[in-house]
């Protein structure tokens, strides 16, 4: 029976290891079995100072296996008790009993732990004992405790001071017993019972709990109101750290070094008023001394698992977490994470014997990767350490087992080995040593790659790692050089779509369990530097509606396809006629099933269109469809986060609409700037000035759709490949949006703006956005040139340095220089900067600085969608490459640029300022005397420290894209 969370028992009276007056003494029934626990504080267990005591302190004690009698016990542990050396029980409570995986979980309340000292707990158990129940509690007022939280898929509230709700939550193996285990959207919310309280004020308390996280900037759980100083709020933020939000009050504080992802952790925050303390694992990460306010925590409490105020964002698992109003010592922190581990060191086992322990020594043969059973007679020993000896290094394979199941590791060669029992009791240590000779008998895999030697970059190309082995292969594969879409499964991978011409380098990495075994091959890459006009699949013909917008294909008319079906043989005919007196009417016939499809074409310009399909047989028409106010004009599509929105421009909104820069919500509309008073169609203030400038410039209607969102990292832009058209995706939604107004066919380029918050570690990688930008930008341009197939370029922005003040430490120099390199990987990609930009934009830009962004990219849309070609450069000037020359860098940049002296403290060799003496342009050469002819990296602009003032442009005045860590060659 395993009693789980609810069936939680008390089985025991308060004690004191003096004997208080009154207390009863327990009397063994015939058939008691007795065995003892050792709490050792010595070097030998968990060493505390002599002196130093521990009062009223919950003991997890733990049997697993044959740790325990189980067939000697009732099905439910009702009849075990824990007494000390006077024979007064103490105060016991089972948060699991499960005889038949035979696992148990018993919290103990010890009176007194004495440091440097070994002190035995005496078991006693059997069927037919009578215990008696008292209403002391192993977790109350009296020992600190506010809130005891025992978790699965409901929870229960040991000291009865919160009613918990669950939200979703399932059960999960926790550190303990059993755990929550919480996606996103689920959770618990607690509420306070009439007359119960948490800490208030600036009242000290300790937030304790077990966690392991699957996905990382989340909020673990939190306590108090969002008010100032009003909450303790534990969250895992990236880079892997715990971060504790108490509002700017002196609670705040976060870990110095990095928290394990995916694995259990025990986390504590201790508070008093002035000082403020984070431990993980027992260790101190983190101290606050008064920055901040104090605390100030109202009346009427609430609490969340999983999030905060009800927006569960946590995804992993949690396991008792404890609110309590004192403030924890160190060392009971330390004891907390030490017992409630998986290889407690001040808890011995259960021991039953007064005999020796005992194993059998004889040396032994065994082949890797086979598995053989160990046992020892345990005897006395109150600790009981296995470890694998290899090379002089012990490794710890298990703790307080008598029988074990050994699996021999993998090997390159035949190996000696030591398997070692460690055991510690009164007496002292004793070390058992069992010889063991490791046979190598698994080969490493034998392994090689089928891949062609080149690859057109649009027909899925397949690589094959043939392997030859025993055991279970892993493999790991990487791709390097231009940029490839590409998708792996086991021993296959997939190249989908080659972005640039160039060699792609593919690596798989092979292993069954022992050395890992290496191929590599490259493979010629040679996209078409044109992809051919994809026609749109004909609409049907109640799709022809009023008001639509028509794309304009490769020459100057944008084709309406239609198709339907009348009456077999009928005469079907498009008309098409224009305000400004263009007729055209297209003829077919109807098949034998009275199937059709007709088409004709729409010149691009600044005309409104009415179209009518008829149908005609013997002698009866029939007007099958009609639309007016339709349009021929090019589609654009505006992705990314706010800068993208660009609708918090300033308090005036232009009024200005026009009835030939168009938009779809879920019908076209005029574009606007932005929406006030319940209006649709805004598409941004850029948006807005860039198609007004290309209306004006080349009297053809403009279509933009935007759906940009903002506070957006560019993962929440991925496509989901199960369900593109998704609403709830970011993806999915714009997609749906585009397929609505039929432009999937019709988008010519795709303007990106966007990276702001990932210039931080705000993602679900645990790691900063820098590192994985590159291959969810070349995932998303494959996502786009699936579902607009006709795009013919990317417009994407490198943001302006620090951008909304995010990112820390230079991880937003990182990621524009990532940005500054997306050319590198794909063709058909342009860069612009935005640092130049005046009136500037530290996070958004004022409308004077959103038009300035329009003129910007404006002359790389003509070139690219009308066939202008500029006479001298448009974009923002790239480095290309760093070159050592004695004790200059020469850096060439792909445009001409202009140096002047202030620019010598924007460039930082091997990150140090001052380093640059001095500067000489010439055509795209910068040449950089440095002070010493050494160096490995340059980097151009640091957002520590950087002025509008001190820019490198180009000769065309555009400011250059900013570089970070540029390998000097």
């Amino acid at each position: 029976m395993n009693l789980g969370l609810k069936s939680t028992l008390l089985i025991a009276v308060i004690a004191h290891f003096a004997n208080p007056t009154g207390a009863t003494v327990v009397t063994p029934a015939p058939d008691t079995h007795v065995g003892r626990i050792t709490l050792t504080t010595t070097q030998a267990g968990f060493p505390l100072p002599a002196g130093q005591v521990i009062q009223d302190y919950p003991l997890l004690v733990r049997f697993d296996g044959d740790q325990f009698p189980w067939g000697e016990a009732n099905p439910d542990g009702s009849d075990i008790t824990f007494e000390n050396n006077a024979n007064v029980q103490l105060p016991a409570s089972i948060e699991e009993w499960n005889p038949q995986a035979k696992r148990a979980a018993i919290w103990v309340r010890v009176p007194l732990i004495r440091g440097d000292d070994r002190q035995s707990i005496t078991v006693k158990w059997g069927k037919s004992r009578k215990i008696s129940q008292s209403v002391t509690s192993v977790f109350d007022a009296s020992n600190g405790f506010s809130s005891v939280l025992h978790l699965r898929d409901q929870a229960l509230d040991e000291v009865n001071t919160l009613t918990l709700r669950s939200e979703g939550a399932t059960t999960a193996r926790g550190a303990i017993g059993p755990a929550a285990s919480l996606r996103q959207g689920s959770g618990f919310a607690g509420e306070l019972q009439p007359g119960k309280a948490l800490p208030t004020g600036s009242q000290p308390s300790t937030t304790s709990a077990w966690v392991r996280v699957r996905k990382p900037n989340s909020t673990i759980v939190g306590w108090g109101k969002e008010a100032a100083q009003g909450k303790v709020v534990m969250q895992f933020r990236s880079p892997a750290h715990i971060n504790m939000d108490c509002y700017f009050s002196d609670a705040g504080v976060k870990s110095s070094s990095k928290a394990p992802l995916g694995e259990w952790m025990h986390v504590s925050h201790v508070y008093t008023k002035g000082v403020t303390r984070l431990y993980i694992d027992g260790r101190l990460e983190g101290t606050n001394t008064g920055q901040g306010a104090p605390l100030a925590i109202a009346d009427g409490s609430r609490l969340w698992l999983g999030g905060w105020y009800g927006n569960y964002d946590f995804d992993g698992d949690i396991d008792e977490v404890r609110i309590s109003n004192v403030a924890r010592t160190a060392a009971w922190v330390a004891l907390d994470s030490d017992t409630q581990g998986t290889s407690p060191r001040l808890t011995g086992r259960l021991v039953r014997s007064d005999s020796a322990p005992t194993v059998s020594t004889t040396p032994r043969s065994i082949d890797e990767g086979a598995t053989v059973q160990l046992a020892a007679d345990l005897g006395n020993a109150d600790k009981a350490y296995w470890e694998l000896i290899s090379g002089g290094t012990p490794k710890r394979i298990a703790t307080d087992h008598e029988r074990i199941s050994f699996t021999a590791p993998r090997i390159a060669a035949d190996t000696p080995m030591t398997l070692r029992l460690r055991t510690i009791s009164s007496s002292g240590e004793r070390v058992h040593d069992i010889p063991l000779s490791v046979r190598n008998t698994i080969a490493d895999p034998s392994v090689m790659l089928a891949a062609p030697s080149s690859w057109d970059g649009r027909e899925p190309a397949y690589i094959r790692a043939d392997v030859q082995g025993k055991g279970p292969m892993h493999y790991q594969w990487h791709v390097s050089g231009p940029g490839v879409a590409y998708e792996a499964s086991g021993n296959i991978l997939r190249l989908d779509r080659g972005f640039k011409a160039g060699n792609v380098s593919v690596r798989v990495d092979v292993d069954n369990g022992g050395d890992v075994v290496s191929r590599n091959v490259v493979i010629r890459v040679s996209p078409p530097s044109n992809d051919p006009w994809t026609d749109a699949p004909p609409m049907k013909m109640e799709q022809l509606r009023s008001g639509m917008f028509i794309s304009r294909g490769m020459g100057n008319s944008g084709r309406v396809a239609v198709t339907g079906s009348t009456r077999a043989g009928a005469t079907v005919e498009l008309r098409a006629a224009a305000k400004d007196g263009w007729i055209r009417a297209i003829k077919t016939n109807a098949d034998a099933k009275g199937t059709f499809t007709v088409q004709t074409d729409l010149p691009a310009r600044l005309t409104m269109y009415s179209l009518q399909l008829v149908s005609t047989s013997k002698g009866k028409t029939d007007v099958l469809a009609s639309a007016s106010d339709v349009q021929c004009g090019d589609a654009f599509i505006i992705m990314g986060q706010s800068n993208a929105v660009a609708t918090d421009f300033g308090q005036i909104t232009p009024s200005f609409t026009s009835p030939w820069i168009q938009t779809f919500t879920d019908k076209f509309v005029p574009a606007r700037y932005r929406n006030t008073d319940g209006q649709s169609g805004e598409i941004g203030y850029w948006g807005m000035e860039l198609a007004r400038k290309l209306v004006t410039k080349h009297n053809i209607p403009v279509c933009i759709v935007n759906g940009a969102v903002g506070g957006t990292r560019i993962d929440q832009h991925q496509r989901l490949a199960s369900n593109p058209t998704d609403a709830t995706t970011l993806y999915g939604r714009l997609l749906g949006r585009i397929a609505g107004a039929g432009l999937q066919h019709g988008v010519r380029a795709i303007f990106w703006h966007q990276g702001e918050n990932d210039q931080g570690a705000d993602g679900p990688s645990g790691g900063f956005g820098h590192e994985t930008y590159r291959s969810l930008f070349i995932n998303l341009s494959n996502a786009w040139a699936m579902d607009y197939p006709n795009s013919r370029m990317t417009y994407m922005f490198q943001i302006w340095p620090k951008s909304c003040a995010m990112g820390f430490d230079g991880s937003d120099n990182v990621l524009r220089d990532v940005q500054r390199c997306i050319p590198d990987s794909l063709d058909r990609v342009a860069i612009m900067s935005t640092l130049g930009i005046d009136p500037p934009g530290g996070c958004h830009f004022p409308a004077d600085g959103y038009a300035a962004m329009a003129n910007l990219i404006y002359p790389l849309v003509e070139q690219h969608t009308y066939g202008i070609q500029p006479k001298s450069p448009i974009c923002a000037p790239r480095l290309l490459s760093a070159v050592r020359k004695k004790s200059e860098v020469i850096l060439t940049f792909d445009q001409p640029v202009i140096w002047a002296d202030s620019l010598r403290s924007e460039f930082l060799v091997d990150g140090k300022r001052g380093r640059v003496l001095s500067g000489l342009s010439k055509g795209n050469t910068l040449r950089l005397s440095l002070a010493a002819p050494s160096g490995k990296q340059i980097t151009y602009l640091d957002s520590a420290s950087w002025s509008q003032q001190r820019l490198l442009r180009g000769m065309n005045g555009i400011a250059a894209l900013t570089f970070e860590g540029v390998a000097i060659r």
